[in-house]
């Protein structure tokens, strides 16, 4: 406890001590806190835009002709498979009447008969939808003998895996190139605070102190400097999130995903402190 009490202490001042240079590591941190939980509510929002689209997503099954008798049938066949949530069928006369809601009534008013034929309209759950999923779905319902075309969006799933493949790639690589300025400047921060401590250090060695107890405030003054920027970055985005999500613009902020980009600065201003340290360790602190 006393070793604790220590290292804490010793890694308060030794940020008090960097001065400008440690506040804008910790503003660095926060910066990179607010971008990842930004990056990740976006994430959210884009998945929740996602499944409400998905969610909407319909596969139209047309029956033979000739049988239409087998309507009943193929709807519970089909409300058995996986992932399907509702099936809706379709008559002539149902047939007929979203016909007419989508084009007019005018061509049925020249013909004597209904030529529509009679389908099922399969929903599926979100969370199974994929190209190659409903690919492989439409091939099974297309191959029964009393089912003659299926119709489905492909091209539009085919854009929002795209879509969402590309956005992820360069949140990505943004990510990476902040997280790289973060440690430089934290490494940065770091370097001053070393210098200002060149004096404590030596009279830690006097005493009998290891490079350890020399080190290890170092590394928990980027540690504190990361929790301190993640909690003014991660917080800020959380309440904003927050106070959207109560008008249903955005999804309500998840606390794992807060407490990761908590975990993560802490960890960027752990390596950067154990970077720099390493650094001078090798000049002027073993003179």
């Amino acid at each position: 406890m006393r070793r604790i009490r220590f290292i804490l202490r010793e890694a308060m001042r030794a940020l008090v001590r960097s001065g400008l240079a440690g506040w804008l590591a910790i503003l660095s941190l926060a910066a990179v806190a607010g971008f990842c939980s930004s990056v990740w509510g976006a994430r959210q929002a884009l998945e929740a835009a996602r499944e409400g689209l998905l969610a909407r997503f319909e596969l139209e099954a047309f029956v033979r002709p000739g049988r239409e008798s087998k309507l009943h049938e193929l709807g519970e066949w089909m409300r058995a498979r996986e992932g399907v949530t509702e099936v809706i069928e379709v008559n002539k006369a149902m047939a007929a009447e979203r016909f007419s809601e989508r084009y007019g009534s005018e061509m049925f008013d020249l013909l004597d008969h209904n030529p529509l034929p009679v389908s099922l309209i399969v929903k599926y759950d979100p969370k199974v939808v994929n190209v190659k999923w409903i690919t492989l779905e439409a091939q099974v319902l297309q191959d029964h003998p009393d089912i003659e075309e299926v119709a489905y969006e492909g091209e539009l799933l085919s854009k929002l895996e795209d879509l969402g493949a590309r956005l992820s790639m360069g949140l990505l690589i943004v990510v990476a190139v902040i997280a790289g300025i973060a440690v430089f400047l934290t490494f940065q921060s770091v370097r001053v605070a070393i210098r200002s401590g060149l004096a404590w250090a030596r009279a830690v060695r006097l005493v009998g102190g290891t490079e350890g107890q020399v080190r290890q405030p170092f590394v928990t003054a980027g540690i504190l400097a990361g929790l301190i920027g993640g909690i003014l970055g991660a917080g800020l985005v959380g309440a904003v999130q927050l106070l959207l999500a109560q008008s249903g613009a955005v999804p309500i902020p998840q606390p794992v995903a807060l407490a990761a980009v908590l975990v993560l600065t802490m960890l960027i201003g752990a390596l950067g402190s154990a970077a720099a340290i390493g650094r001078r360790s090798h000049g002027r602190m073993t003179s």
